[in-house]
């Protein structure tokens, strides 16, 4: 499937209502659009290259004494560094599901 993300376009596999995989170089390219819309990333979950999650995950803690433009900024910002430094420790042989506080950012191509 195609998930077209701030006028790109990803391919993806639905893992559970609502929620695709990316392959996890994808992810953060498809971070890099987030930026562009503001969109908070609550954390993730890497998969396995047969899509199984092997429990490696991140987080982010959102914090209601910051702005949404400040969560939002550092939720990718964490998001981005975790997924590359998997990416440096453990290969790209992997999928990754982001979690994000705000739905509808995203069209399908089915």
């Amino acid at each position: 499937m195609k998930i077209i993300i701030n006028n790109k376009v990803f391919d993806a596999v639905k893992i559970f209502t609502g929620e695709f995989a990316f392959s996890i170089s994808d992810a953060v390219s498809v971070l890099d659009c987030y930026d562009a819309l503001s969109v908070t990333v609550l954390g993730g979950d890497i998969l396995t290259d047969r899509l199984i999650h092997n429990y490696d995950s991140w987080y982010y803690n959102y914090d209601d004494t910051l702005s949404e433009t400040e969560n939002s900024k550092n939720s990718k910002a964490i998001a981005k560094a975790y997924l590359k430094n998997y990416i440096d420790k453990n290969g790209t042989a992997f999928y990754c599901v982001i979690v994000t506080k705000q739905k509808g950012w995203y069209r399908t191509i089915p």
